[in-house]
Parts: C-alpha cells; structure tokens; sequence
C-alpha cells in the first residue's frame, strides 16, 4: 500500500453552474470563480481568464491631430515648417594609395 491519502471526489453541483441563454463566457468564469464549492486552483485560473475583460490594460496611446490629413501629408507640412530638409550624402569609401 502506499502512503498517500485517498482522494475524494466532490461534485460540484451543476445547476449552479449553468448560464441562462444568452449570457456570455465571461458571466460563466465569474460563476466558477465566485463560487466557494469549486476547488481553489480552477477558481484562480477562471479568474486570471476573466481579468483582461473586467479591468482595463494601462498602456500608452498616440493621440494626434491630423486635421484629416493622412501621416504623409502631415509629416510633410512639418518639414516644410521646420525648414530643415534633411539631404542625405554618399558616403565614399576612401581611396587607396
């Protein structure tokens, strides 16, 4: 015989469970993971899963002005402001002796 204890399996009782038509996958993880009768370790991944649709990501945005312009036509309205046109020169591989 080994050592280890004997596992016990507990239903968990499936109409708590059920979603009524129409509800979303995300109402089906909060009734597992709100529900104290599902074992700890699916009650976390239920809601780890559940977590990008319920809070909002804190990420960095561009906001710009374009007036109705495309990037293109802005980025060169900019240069032509700035007065700066950038030429770009050759660069010659130096001459052997």
């Amino acid at each position: 015989m080994s050592s280890f204890p004997e596992m016990e399996y507990k239903p968990i009782a499936s109409e708590e469970l059920e979603l009524a038509s129409g509800e979303t996958a995300l109402a089906l993880l909060q009734s597992v993971y709100r529900n104290p009768q599902v074992p700890l370790p699916v009650r976390i991944r239920c809601a780890s899963e559940a977590l990008p649709y319920e809070a909002p990501r804190l990420s960095a945005m561009a906001v710009a002005s374009l007036n109705g312009n495309d990037f293109a036509t802005a980025l060169d309205r900019a240069i032509m402001r700035s007065g700066k046109l950038i030429e770009a020169k050759a660069i010659e591989p130096p001459q052997p002796e």
